[in-house]
């Protein structure tokens, strides 16, 4: 008598778990992010990566002006190289991905291990850089996830 007792319990709660189950939805939402906010906030933006890019480092890159895209906005995509003797652009405004040769992804990236990434915004520029190639990509994934729908103050 018990086990059926248990075995009725059981089911029961297998029946309740499934009811209550059946309204959640894990995919995760559309992004709404409208093309007009992004231009608003990355107008004149153009997303950088280096000139001698990973492969990891140019998909990052591409999957960055994707996201962007997939919004409406259509932001440019450059490398970091200069002519020999000229000086690096210094109040460009620029989405850094990687190991650029620009001086804040060199301030942001000199301390970080493999794995680990920074997204941190300097004056005109955002820095998008991680201790290895996949951490890149994992910035970028952050940025897309958390600072391009943020419509407060900060980054």
């Amino acid at each position: 008598m018990r086990t059926r007792f248990l075995s009725l319990l059981t089911a029961a709660f297998l029946v309740a778990g499934t009811f209550f189950l059946t309204g959640c939805d894990n995919t995760p939402p559309e992004n709404t992010i409208s093309a007009e906010a992004l231009a608003q906030r990355f107008g004149g933006y153009t997303i950088v990566r280096p000139d001698s890019a990973s492969e990891e480092e140019v998909s990052a890159a591409v999957y960055l002006r994707s996201a962007f895209e997939e919004n409406g906005y259509t932001i440019g995509l450059t490398t970091d190289w200069v002519n020999r003797g000229e000086e690096v652009p210094a109040d460009t405004l620029e989405i850094l991905i990687g190991s650029t040769n620009r001086p804040e992804t060199a301030r942001y990236t000199a301390d970080l291990r493999h794995g680990e990434f920074a997204v941190a915004r300097e004056g005109n520029r955002y820095v998008l850089a991680g201790g290895s190639a996949d951490a890149t990509q994992s910035a970028c994934a952050w940025f897309i996830q958390f600072a391009l729908p943020w419509e407060g103050e900060g980054l």
